[in-house]
């Protein structure tokens, strides 16, 4: 797995609305958001990746980048329906990611954990928000 630098740079410009950058806070919620989206993100391409192995890919690699990621399976000849599965199971998985959040976040008491509840919503929204754009 690799992470380029303009992965962390693109998370930052996109929670760069979530708070002030003149207080702490505000620079919790942007790290709590920037830490979701690299789970959430990471996350989606182990669904490619992971599915693609299943199917006998060898030498999958993970790169997240500046847009995302990136699932790459240089020695892969998958079937029509195999291709299809390793292409849908990035969002599947993500989805079902954003769901766990949504269920953590409206039936627990997590509240006591500073940051859990605000890291959720953030994983909820990245969660379901990239893998239905994707």
């Amino acid at each position: 797995m690799r992470v380029e630098p303009w992965h962390w740079l693109i998370l930052a410009l996109l929670g760069s609305n979530m708070g002030s950058f003149e207080s702490r806070a505000g620079i919790l919620s942007l790290l709590i958001f920037m830490l979701a989206g690299f789970f959430s993100i990471l996350i989606h391409e182990l669904g490619h990746a992971l599915t693609g192995r299943k199917f006998g890919a060898i030498g999958t690699e993970v790169v997240l980048h500046g847009m995302g990621g990136v699932a790459i399976f240089p020695q892969s000849n998958f079937t029509r329906l195999q291709s299809f599965l390793v292409t849908f199971a990035g969002p599947a998985v993500q989805l079902l990611l954003g769901f766990s959040a949504y269920f953590l976040l409206g039936f627990t008491q997590v509240g006591t954990i500073q940051g859990f509840n605000e890291f959720l919503a953030s994983l909820m929204f990245v969660s379901i928000f990239w893998a239905l754009l994707n």
